[in-house]
């Protein structure tokens, strides 16, 4: 009875990790989309800034 439970909650572990390591990779690829558009957006007011007219 102690190696079934040892066992559940090993597999329960496992389940635990890999769900944070899918939610983790989740977030970091949503920081990457959010810093590529205020990336995006600081190049386009510098442009306007710059005075040029095609930005």
């Amino acid at each position: 009875m102690f190696d079934l439970c040892r066992t559940e909650i090993e597999s329960y572990q496992r389940r635990i990790r890999t769900y944070i390591a899918c939610r983790l990779e989740e977030v970091e690829d949503q920081s990457n989309e959010l810093q590529r558009k205020l990336n995006e957006t600081i190049e386009t007011y510098n442009c306007y800034a710059r005075g040029e007219d095609f930005c």
